[in-house]
């Protein structure tokens, strides 16, 4: 036989089993509530919330005890998480849904606030935006050494060069490959431009134009002039005026494309435009 429970006066009473009330309020699992004594009507009783956001709970005096039981018979347990903690958001949230700003799906955030009460626990996301949420709605993250961006590496971080074939960004737990797409998403964000360009300021170079006349110097003190005939394009040393490179099929002498330029020799990253 199942144990009857009625509600007595300052007594606090969880709620293990969620139902919408007669008024038609939700009331959730682990809220908590006290009687104040009031009934309404002949079998309703009002319940009056002690913890979180929302308003008094309305339960027919047949239901109490399939959705309510004292906060004092419960087992304590270790909690869930602790302040500073990173979590992402369970895919079994309400909240998960919703993913915008506000709730960011897959994405890390920061524990800044534990509350004893409904929607206790405020998480700050990446955006800097913040807000709130019950333990079953995070999921703790582990097993990740600390960063101190939203950066997370590079294949070759000491290369003077970043291609695209090896770059391999993180950004907020998504995989960004594209040069192009890295480029364009920290124009977007400042706080992300600013670590981006601190790290890696190859990325943000201005782009060098090449073509026919413009003179380089290779950093072991060589220096070569670009030079153009029936379509093609070779570096001529200006010391000795040999050819020492290869010569390369181009489709405008004034707007030498980088791929282009990358095949006259192995190690063009090592060739820098002199101005004048």
């Amino acid at each position: 036989m199942s144990k009857t429970i009625k509600p007595k006066q300052g007594v606090v009473y969880e709620c293990y089993k969620g139902f919408i009330d007669t008024a038609g309020d939700r009331c959730r699992v682990g809220q908590k509530f006290i009687w104040n004594g009031e009934i309404k009507a002949t079998n309703i009783y009002t319940l009056e919330k002690v913890s979180g956001r929302g308003l008094d709970i309305f339960v027919r005096e047949s239901e109490f005890t399939s959705h309510f039981y004292p906060a004092s018979e419960q087992t304590e347990t270790k909690p869930k998480f602790k302040i500073g903690d990173k979590v992402i958001m369970s895919d079994d949230s309400q909240w998960h849904s919703w993913s915008d700003f506000n709730n960011p799906a897959n994405t890390e955030g920061i524990i800044l606030e534990i509350n004893d009460e409904d929607l206790g626990i405020v998480v700050e996301w990446p955006n800097e935006l913040s807000n709130s949420y019950n333990e079953r709605d995070l999921l703790l993250v582990t097993g990740k050494a600390e960063s101190k961006s939203y950066i997370d590496g590079v294949e070759n971080k000491d290369s003077k060069k970043l291609k695209e074939n090896n770059m391999n960004i993180n950004l907020n737990a998504i995989a960004i490959t594209d040069l192009e797409q890295i480029k364009a998403i920290a124009e977007l964000i400042p706080s992300i431009k600013e670590q981006v360009m601190a790290q890696y300021p190859q990325l943000f170079e201005p782009e060098v134009k090449h073509k026919v006349g413009n003179r380089y110097e290779h950093s072991d003190g060589s220096t070569y002039i670009l030079t153009g005939e029936k379509g093609h394009v070779a570096l001529t040393n200006l010391n000795t005026g040999m050819v020492e490179s290869r010569t390369v099929s181009v489709e405008d002498y004034n707007n030498i494309t980088a791929n282009e330029f990358e095949g006259l020799c192995e190690d063009t990253e090592e060739l820098e435009l002199i101005e004048f």
